[in-house]
């Protein structure tokens, strides 16, 4: 199930290229996505978390199999210096509604 909710998030724009999850956690939907963006020329997906394990884990699975993604291990408002500005901005259970687009605000003005 959560799989198949992730995947269906690349049919929302499928002309975008750039990507942002916030709060990656275990990979979802931010993985599953990476693992889509392989097929879409020049796309790619930024992963933030701030777990350095789950980090870990996340990079552990971009090198492994060679995907379009950055890790970024570190919490969500240090990451907007380092992090593209994304066409697309995903979370998963992160916060409430309006607390996830002021988190997102910076990358979407």
């Amino acid at each position: 199930r959560h799989i198949l909710d992730s995947a269906q998030l690349a049919r929302i724009k499928p002309e975008a290229k750039r990507w942002l999850d916030l709060g990656s956690g275990g990979g979802f939907p931010g993985l599953v996505l990476a693992f889509l963006l392989t097929e879409r020329d020049g796309a790619s997906i930024d992963l933030v978390e701030s777990n350095r394990k789950k980090a870990s884990f996340l990079q552990a699975v971009v090198g492994q199999f060679n995907l379009p993604a950055r890790v970024f291990a570190r919490r969500i408002d240090g990451a907007y210096g380092f992090v593209s500005t994304p066409q697309i901005v995903t979370a998963r259970a992160l916060a409430s509604l309006p607390m996830l687009l002021e988190l997102s605000a910076p990358w979407l003005t």
